[in-house]
């Protein structure tokens, strides 16, 4: 059975709470004397109650912003490892359209996923946590640079910034299927950790680029750009890799092209790629016909 419950979240660490919840519940996925009709129930209620704790702790621990909800600290510790359980967790209505053993199949992969993911964090406390203070103003900079926030929503699902006060070899990622942003304890300088969390933003751009027709045409013109300053090394002939590494360039373009006044204001050195004329030119557009 499943005894880690929401309420012993209260009391612990969230990660290790987050770590026991899954192998409690991937043991009594994988026990084959028990009704799979009886699994599922015990999931739509578990899935409820997490769903309720996560309610409660997005009213009380999160700062909101067009499109996006900010949480640091402990806080956003236990939201990020609540809306991880909460989006993998299946709901009634799949059993429409999946059988049951396909939602146990994929909720038990879901799970292991995060229990990897999880299990890799470090968890001691740090000192150097991202502050609310200074994501808002990283935020402030980049809407007067184009930045559309209201455009972070996916389905209406607005994305979610945590700010853990762990400190990991990454300093922040990008979780696409969950749509959250995680950002990691560092000692960066000022302009490292604000890039830092444009281009984790920047991947959620990326992925905005078939929205509607003006955004396509201009995202292809910005993929041409950007192909032609690259050397034939960097582009892989293999798609997945290819899409990746250009995802991962766009994200690093459109982070440094939003932060490029305080690249100035620093005496930053600029990357010749990024800041020629036409590219800068082109990420305005890609920006501009995304708020079309």
């Amino acid at each position: 059975m499943i005894v880690t419950t929401t309420e012993k979240l209260k009391k612990r660490e969230p990660v290790e709470w987050a770590l026991d919840y899954i192998k409690e519940s991937l043991a009594f996925l994988m026990d084959s004397e028990i009704d799979q009709n009886y699994k599922l129930e015990i999931i739509y209620t578990s899935g409820k109650d997490l769903a309720l704790s996560y309610r409660d702790m997005i009213a009380k621990g999160t700062v909101g912003q067009e499109g996006l909800l900010i949480a640091v600290g402990l806080p956003a510790a236990n939201l990020s490892v609540l809306r991880l359980l909460v989006k993998c967790t299946p709901c009634p209505a799949q059993q429409k359209i999946n059988s049951i053993q396909k939602i146990l199949f994929y909720y038990a992969s879901n799970l292991r996923y995060i229990e990897t993911f999880l299990a890799g964090m470090n968890t001691v406390p740090s000192s150097s946590t991202v502050s609310l203070p200074f994501i808002m103003e990283t935020l402030k900079m980049a809407r007067e640079r184009g930045l559309n926030t209201g455009l972070l929503e996916m389905n209406k699902y607005p994305l979610l910034l945590c700010s853990l006060p762990y400190e990991e070899k990454a300093p922040a990622c990008y979780l696409n299927s969950f749509h959250t942003v995680i950002l990691f304890a560092n000692d960066y300088s000022t302009f490292l950790k604000r890039h830092i969390i444009l281009h984790e933003i920047g991947h959620i751009l990326f992925n905005l680029r078939k929205n509607h027709f003006k955004s396509k045409k201009a995202f292809v013109y910005l993929i041409s750009l950007l192909e032609k300053k690259c050397s034939d090394s960097k582009i892989t002939s293999l798609h997945n890799y290819r899409k990746k590494f250009m995802e991962e360039l766009c994200a690093d373009l459109f982070a440094t092209y939003l932060l490029y006044p305080e690249m100035k204001k620093e005496n930053i050195d600029s990357s010749q790629l990024v800041f020629c004329e036409k590219l800068s030119a082109a990420v305005r557009l890609y920006l501009h016909s995304l708020n079309s």
